[in-house]
């Protein structure tokens, strides 16, 4: 995507020709999006002449933020809404781990003051911390072994460490197997306990012991018991993310089931009753017990009260997006593919969620609108497998069809 407006102001911000930034990543954001690129070449410093901003060694992870949300500190380059005439007019550019978002992301990157922070909370660190999940602007999650077992930090915007603590502590009271919160702290730093039993992606694999219906089964009375936390705070729809899609709708095709989903949601339209929804359910989420029971849920950092269809379509679509990354690596022989017992499993699972939700009012049209998102994603990245196939399945979903025959891959 080289000559988009990001890159070409990444390029001035760094001397760097737009040819050697290679775009990693790109997602939504306040009322924009951001954008992150690494260099393409071997480090090298400006030249003398280049109009740079920053100076010196330039390789890394850069970020190209237009957002316009606030932050307490700037860590980068902030350009003056007066110094631009494009829609880039109030974006920022940071240099990983330096996420304004974030601020305390590069205290935790840093093994050192990392080890400082869990010795003041009675932790002992039996290594150095993994970085396993890193969303710009919105959170980064380390994971540390330590001698009281292992732990999960995860670092938020400053504003979202208590409203996650005080989420951990109303799905505890109403019987929500989530983990123990070990400490937090205002500047945006959580640590969790591991949850209990085997992570349902694991459990996948294992058809005799842990069957699809089985665990959608235990998804429907996890979602009844969510109905039933105390909590007051709003959850935040997928809808809202439509516009976002839609503005960068880059065929027709996409531009189509933009206007399915609308058209969908406005028939969906009418009173429902409003309950509390985890917010981005997904079997990443959940473990499992020996008998197959929901033993522990983690992530519930976007819980809060929303439309009851939001747990569903975020959980169909998670798994037709997993099936079709998992089978973006199929290799074909005399044009047949030879898939994964894995990828036929998570096909399997995708097919039966959208069989048992959705005739849900609005559920459909919500997981179309997640499953936008993996699309733009893997357009962005190049990935043209994925991203064919993800198209093909969002208009099978849309027409009513399972989403494995719909791209030529049923489950069975």
């Amino acid at each position: 995507m080289a000559g988009d407006p990001e890159s070409r102001l990444l390029s001035e911000a760094l001397g760097v020709p737009v040819r050697d930034l290679e775009l990693r990543s790109r997602e939504p954001l306040g009322a924009g999006s951001v954008a992150g690129f690494e260099i393409a070449v071997p480090a090298r410093a400006a030249p003398p002449d280049a109009d740079a901003q920053f100076e010196g060694d330039v390789a890394g992870l850069y970020f190209v933020d237009t957002s316009g949300v606030r932050v307490l500190r700037e860590t980068g380059l902030v350009l003056s809404p007066a110094s631009r005439t494009d829609q880039l007019q109030h974006a920022r550019i940071w240099q990983h781990p330096n996420d304004p978002h974030l601020p305390a992301f590069p205290s935790i990157a840093f093994p050192h003051a990392l080890e400082a922070l869990l010795a003041r909370t009675g932790l002992e660190p039996l290594a150095s911390a993994e970085l396993v999940a890193y969303r710009p602007g919105r959170r980064a999650v380390f994971r540390v072994p330590c001698v009281q077992g292992e732990i999960w930090i995860k670092v938020v915007p400053p504003h979202r460490a208590e409203r996650i603590r005080v989420a951990h502590e109303a799905c505890a009271a109403a019987g929500v197997p989530v983990p123990d919160v070990r400490f937090w702290a205002p500047d945006g730093v959580l640590a969790f306990a591991s949850a209990r039993g085997l992570p349902a992606a694991e459990a996948l694999a294992d058809e005799e012991t842990f069957g699809i219906d089985g665990l959608l089964d235990e998804v429907d009375v996890l979602m009844r018991t969510f109905a039933g936390v105390r909590l007051s705070r709003s959850a935040h729809s997928v809808e809202s993310r439509l516009d976002w899609y839609a503005s960068r709708a880059v065929e027709p095709r996409i531009e189509a089931i933009v206007g399915r989903i609308r058209q969908g949601l406005r028939h969906a339209r009418g009173p429902r009753p409003a309950a509390v929804v985890h917010g981005d359910l997904h079997f990443g989420q959940l473990f499992l017990d020996e008998r197959g029971r929901i033993s522990g849920v983690v992530d519930v950092d976007t819980l809060g009260v929303g439309d009851s269809a939001e747990d569903p379509a975020a959980f169909m679509s998670h798994a037709i997006a997993s099936a079709v990354l998992e089978g973006s690596g199929s290799s074909t022989v005399d044009g047949s593919v030879h898939r994964s017992w894995r990828e036929m499993r998570l096909w399997s699972l995708a097919d039966a969620a959208v069989e048992r939700w959705a005739d849900r009012p609005a559920v459909v049209e919500r997981a179309a609108v997640h499953l936008l998102g993996h699309v733009l994603g893997a357009g962005a990245q190049a990935q043209r497998q994925s991203y064919l196939e993800l198209l093909a399945a969002s208009e099978a979903l849309l027409r009513g069809e399972s989403p494995s025959r719909g791209i030529g891959r049923p489950a069975r």
